[in-house]
């Protein structure tokens, strides 16, 4: 299905969710780091809002040019949550992704500004451990999405950009702990964990899988190969599944990006 979704990507040549570093011509890895606050909801465990702070890192390719820019993204992260009934942070919220991104250049605005519409291909994976209220089971979500995303970016000076993106998946292929989890996990491996979070996979459009992504950042040059950015980004999640319950997870991330 990824694959399928990236020649759909390529072929309409106009769709993009990218990292905000852009430099013509050229090709260029990078990673970034960020520290955030997580906020989970998910009504088939208990209902029951989790909190706190995590981090994360990713790696990333980018390259330019002709008006076009490709990404390629791996992303981890780790949240340590805890509900108002709980005196420690013993849940462990885990996160990851893998993206594939592709914009282009639509129009100029007044002055320096730039305007950009694309798409994204996206596998998304969060899973929650539970230690306080659900010692043998994990709750998941891993969606595989297709999404668009729009893109204004201003010249600040001639080595300095800020830019709003803004990213929504349309059309989603989602996996969802079920509402009832009756056998205990007896051999939590990796393998059986990746068959476990992929299971009953279900189509769904924007209202049962709502994620909207908001980012602002501010990116500078430094030298002809080197950029820094510092970034801050929104993050919600809502779904409806059928055989689940509501799930909603809110995340606030700052962060600083390097490309090479």
């Amino acid at each position: 299905m990824l694959f399928i979704m990236c020649l759909i990507l390529v072929s309409t040549g106009n769709l993009a969710f990218s990292q905000d570093w852009e430099i013509a011509g050229q090709s260029k890895i990078g990673f970034s780091a960020g520290l955030s606050h997580l906020q989970v909801k998910d009504k088939t465990l208990n209902g029951l809002v989790h909190s706190g702070p995590g981090m994360g890192v990713a790696f990333f390719y980018s390259n330019s040019c002709c008006n076009y820019l490709q990404d390629l993204e791996i992303y981890g992260g780790i949240s340590f949550l805890q509900s108002k009934f709980e005196t420690d942070m013993e849940t462990y919220f885990l996160q990851g992704a893998l993206q594939y991104s592709l914009k282009r250049k639509i129009s100029r605005l007044i002055g320096k500004t730039d305007i950009y519409l694309g798409g994204q291909v996206k596998i998304d994976a969060s899973q929650g451990i539970y230690s306080n209220w659900d010692e043998n089971h994990f709750y998941w979500l891993t969606s595989y999405c297709l999404g668009f995303n729009g893109h204004i970016g201003y010249q600040i000076s001639k080595k300095s950009t800020a830019s709003v993106g803004l990213g929504l998946p349309l059309i989603s292929m989602v996996s969802r702990s079920p509402e009832h989890q009756y056998f205990h996990e007896a051999n939590p491996d990796v393998g059986y964990i990746l068959k476990a979070i992929n299971q009953n996979p279900a189509l769904q459009f924007l209202t049962a899988h709502f994620n909207p992504e908001l980012k602002l950042s501010v990116q500078s040059s430094i030298g002809k190969r080197f950029s820094v950015s510092l970034f801050w980004k929104f993050s919600y999640t809502y779904n409806d599944m059928k055989g689940s319950r509501d799930l909603y997870i809110i995340n606030h991330t700052v962060g600083i990006g390097f490309l090479f």
